[in-house]
């Protein structure tokens, strides 16, 4: 089980982010949780992991039961580039899935399909995570770009590893 997370600054100093004590009591305060740093360092039944973005932003969150730890990488990322930019980990550390975006399904993605291209990985791509409450439960949202100025919010079971309804689009 995930017991706490940590942000990493650009010069790797530590703030915590997140403890599994009273998690739930911060959560019934507000509707949005998201951890964001240049790094991303979490502690489970002792061990530390540590997981860095190439001197650029990382996003993440634990999953609801806190036995994972999900990080989206950016999108010019050389260990993660898109659209495979999300990784799910094991509270231990070991990489459970890598995630690959799925078919845009709002409206503003459907309606800007025709403008994507084969070639440009820019065009499509995982933005950031985030745990927040959908309709009064606690649910995993993972926000994915494209075409740079756009986004889709989804929610993301990962339990079942699946892509579910989405909850919101718009204009980044």
């Amino acid at each position: 089980m995930v017991e706490r997370i940590y942000t990493l600054s650009k010069n790797g100093q530590r703030r915590l982010a997140f403890e599994a004590d009273g998690w739930q009591e911060v959560m019934k305060a507000t509707n949005y949780f998201e951890i964001e740093g240049y790094g991303i360092q979490w502690i489970s039944n002792g061990k530390t992991t540590t997981v860095t973005g190439d001197g650029q932003i990382l996003f993440a969150t634990p999953t609801t039961d806190l036995k994972k730890v999900i990080v989206v990488f950016p999108y010019t990322s050389k260990y993660y580039p898109p659209p495979g930019n999300a990784v799910v980990y094991t509270s231990e550390g070991d990489i459970y899935e890598r995630l690959f975006v799925p078919e845009l399904i709002s409206k503003l993605g459907r309606d800007r399909t025709e403008f994507m291209t084969e070639l440009n990985k820019y065009d499509v791509y995982f933005l950031s995570v985030a745990m927040r409450k959908v309709k009064h439960h606690l649910s995993i949202c993972i926000d994915i770009g494209f075409l740079i100025d756009w986004m889709e919010s989804r929610l993301y079971s990962p339990e079942e590893n699946t892509f579910g309804n989405c909850v919101d689009s718009g204009r980044i």
